[in-house]
């Protein structure tokens, strides 16, 4: 029982990374369009 509680928040941890992961991506590519429109 122990092991899949602690699998579980493992999943729980990989979503939080690719959420914050998927955040960068996004803020990357929002800072792009933002400077291409200046030029």
């Amino acid at each position: 029982m122990r092991f899949k509680k602690a699998r579980q928040t493992n999943q729980n941890l990989d979503l939080e990374e690719n959420k914050k992961a998927h955040d960068r991506v996004f803020l990357s590519l929002h800072n792009t369009q933002l400077s291409t429109k200046k030029i």
